[in-house]
């Protein structure tokens, strides 16, 4: 049901995807250059009304349309990396004409809806954090479907079928916009700048906080194998159907989160959140940066006489 619905979605052009008909991916830059349909509607009419019913159906419906296997609902570092793809996301959606899968639909997600989410007007403000859960939540779900398998243990079999499905997957694509510090990593972190107060009181913010926890908790398990599987594997390959643009510098998120103190503070506080989901995602993610070297290491701008303190 849900590849024929997708089916019926590209046939629409509800969102301008057929573009120049241009062969090539670039994972990780965003850029959602649709025109026309729902990017029309968004931009506008709903900016200009400070309201937006229509893009928030759309973003539900896509959601909807990842379906997020049960074997992948976990986010332990196993289940994160041996999570199953979805059979509800059809890896050939457009290919006559177009870089194959539905990266425009998430594209759009993250580049028109999320990370500009904080500079627009809201006739109702709770609308913002409304607009932010939404969104989350189809980033969340290309995450869950991110199926790594393939790398994960030393005899993994990689063909040319799997390469070309991992790099044009959403989750592939949010993985590595993260691990490369984009504005999207700005945006999980603006979101928990809500604070552990917010979500204690039951405020719009805390639908959105949890979602983003849950996030940076799921690149954290896979990272490994992204880094060190999944890019090295898709820079060599050469068969792909379409040329492949990765991003020049990726590191681990402890190392983007290094420079960016503040949020480990925000994410330390939620420890202290009411809701039990909150607080274990918060915990987990502090867990594992407090057993990183990068955090382990010693901190030189804090040291006292013979006191010296980690970096956490």
């Amino acid at each position: 049901m849900a590849r024929r619905i997708w089916a019926q979605l590209e046939q629409s052009q509800m969102l301008p995807t057929a573009g120049d008909g241009a062969r090539a991916l670039a994972v990780g830059r965003g850029s959602s250059g649709a025109r026309g349909g729902i990017a029309y509607e968004l931009e506008e009419v709903e900016a200009a009304a400070e309201t937006y019913p229509e893009t928030r159906a759309f973003v539900r419906l896509v959601a909807a349309l990842i379906h997020v296997p049960a074997d992948a609902v976990g986010v332990t570092a196993e289940a994160a990396s041996a999570a199953s793809a979805s059979a509800s996301v059809p890896a050939d959606l457009g290919s006559a004409y177009r870089v194959p899968g539905v990266g425009p639909y998430v594209s759009f997600v993250l580049d028109s809806v999320l990370l500009k989410a904080e500079q627009r007007a809201y006739r109702v403000p709770d609308e913002k954090w409304r607009v932010y859960a939404l969104a989350l939540d189809v980033v969340e779900r290309s995450l869950s479907t991110l199926d790594l398998s393939m790398f994960v243990g030393t005899h993994a079999t990689v063909t040319p079928d799997a390469l070309r499905e991992l790099a044009t997957h959403p989750g592939f694509e949010v993985a590595v916009r993260v691990l490369c510090g984009s504005r999207l990593l700005d945006a999980l972190l603006r979101v928990l700048d809500a604070g552990v107060d917010a979500v204690n009181a039951g405020a719009a913010a805390a639908s959105a906080v949890l979602p983003a926890l849950r996030i940076l908790l799921r690149v954290l398990h896979v990272q490994t194998a992204v880094l060190r599987g999944a890019v090295p594997a898709l820079a060599e390959a050469d068969s792909l159907g379409f040329a492949l643009n990765l991003p020049r510098s990726l590191t681990t998120l402890e190392q983007l989160l290094l420079s960016r103190r503040e949020s480990v503070v925000q994410i330390a506080a939620l420890v202290g959140a009411v809701d039990p989901h909150v607080s274990l995602a918060a915990v987990r993610i502090v867990h594992i940066l407090a057993d990183s070297t990068v955090f382990n290491g010693v901190d030189d701008r804090v040291t006292r006489g013979a006191l010296t303190l980690n970096r956490m």
